[in-house]
């Protein structure tokens, strides 16, 4: 496929910069969007959300972007079910807000060639 890769209003207020930080609510919606589109979570990050604050948590971050694969499919399905494991333990933490780091199809095919 090339082109624009295809993307819910989730991922479109993520990649617009619209909308940066997600309840854990929102996150798996987000993943579910991100799983039927041409991209993968390559990175989460979590805040508690106080007030007009933003306190990392050093615990909820993850960095998928140097998993190993066969393939763009291969390398989009387990970074996304990667996520969403993580999205799962982490769902009861207080105030929690989370962001995410995409990578689409283009992106991951330009750098297998440029290895």
């Amino acid at each position: 496929m090339t082109g624009e890769p295809s993307r819910g209003p989730l991922v479109a207020m993520l990649l617009s910069g619209e909308k940066s930080y997600f309840s854990t609510d929102e996150a798996a919606e987000l993943l579910r969007e991100i799983k039927s589109s041409d991209f993968a979570t390559i990175g989460v990050e979590g805040f508690r959300c106080e007030g007009q604050s933003l306190i990392p948590l050093l615990d909820v971050i993850a960095d998928w972007s140097s998993v190993s694969s066969e393939s763009w499919h291969d390398f989009q399905t387990k970074c996304n079910r990667l996520s969403e494991e993580m999205i799962k333990e982490v769902a009861a933490v207080e105030k929690l807000c989370l962001t995410f780091v995409l990578l689409s199809r283009e992106e991951y095919l330009s750098d297998i060639n440029r290895t």
